[in-house]
C-alpha cells in the first residue's frame, strides 16, 4: 500500500528533523508530529478511489 510507505517516509524525515532540534522543550516535536498527522490526512484525502 503506497500510503503506508509515504507515511513511514514522512515519519523518518520528521524524526530526522526532530533530532536536529537543539531545544529541550517538547513543543517542537509536538508540532512536527502534528504536521506529520496533517500530511497523512491529506494523503488519504487526495488519494484516488480504489477500483472495485
Amino acid at each position: 500500500m503506497p500510503s503506508g510507505f509515504l507515511h513511514q517516509l514522512m515519519a523518518s524525515g520528521i524524526g530526522a528533523l526532530a533530532s536536529l532540534l537543539l531545544s529541550q522543550q517538547a513543543w517542537p516535536l509536538a508540532l512536527l508530529c502534528t504536521l506529520l498527522a496533517m500530511a497523512a490526512m491529506l494523503c488519504v484525502r487526495f488519494m484516488p478511489p480504489r477500483a472495485t
